[in-house]
């Protein structure tokens, strides 16, 4: 069993990464959406698609993050490369409502992927039948905009033109600067640093230590959880009097 103070070191470590993803967010956002609302979330996920890291950004768009890592994951089975980005929007595959695109990054150690760094932003047109997606007419999720399922947005570093092209013509209003650059920049800013935190503390350490983190955090949900039972039972009965 790993010691708490490794643990605790690569915690705040990893936390760390994920703010300054956060930070990459801001620097390069030409939306207001995202550069002043910051409406968006950065998190990291382990090869199994386990929640390791957020920041403290919009706690729903980071609940289904898992679910969506797995979407990704389980449809390039095989075919994950450096220099892979991968991107989706559909509620089916674990994002939220269309508008909020999930652009992922997979970090590899060695020829194994070791993390996935993920970020999740809302785009003011994702070319529904109303600007910005919000159809209460709608009386189906086609009505509301174009539906990503995991795809490959770039192969090996390289921007697959075909794609960007059909993405941005499929929305009413674009800024004519490439696809999605500040969710590019955030999920693949700190990806020196994820590598060389893993590298830190060795390959095998890592995912020790990350296990070792998951527990604690079970371990306490699980005693707040407890500890809510044991008030609301005494108010309860302090009530019933």
């Amino acid at each position: 069993m790993i010691d708490p103070i490794t643990v605790s070191v690569l915690t705040h470590r990893l936390e760390a990464i994920v703010q300054e993803m956060g930070e990459a967010m801001l620097r390069t956002a030409y939306s207001q959406i995202l550069n002043s609302s910051r409406d968006f979330s950065t998190a990291l996920c382990d090869a199994q698609a386990r929640l390791i890291a957020q920041a403290e950004h919009v706690p729903i768009h980071v609940g289904a993050i898992p679910w969506a890592v797995e979407s990704v994951r389980d449809a390039f089975k095989g075919r994950v490369k450096p220099g892979d980005v991968y991107l989706l929007n559909d509620p089916y595959h674990g994002n939220n409502h269309l508008p909020d695109l999930t652009a992922f990054v997979p970090v590899f150690v060695g020829d194994e992927v070791a993390f996935w760094s993920v970020n999740r932003a809302h785009q003011s047109d994702i070319g529904g039948s109303t600007h910005g997606a919000y159809n209460p007419a709608a009386t189906e999720i086609w009505q509301e905009g174009l539906r990503i399922t995991p795809l490959k947005l770039y192969e090996a570093g390289e921007l697959r033109d075909v794609l960007d092209g059909l993405l941005i013509l499929r929305a009413k209003r674009h800024l004519g600067v490439g696809p999605f650059p500040p969710l590019d920049a955030a999920v693949s800013v700190k990806l020196t640093d994820l590598t060389s935190a893993t590298a830190l503390y060795s390959v095998g350490l890592a995912p020790e230590a990350t296990e070792g983190e998951r527990v604690q955090v079970e371990c306490n949900g699980r005693r707040s959880v407890l500890q809510d039972q044991g008030f609301h039972r005494r108010l309860l009965a302090v009530l019933g009097k």
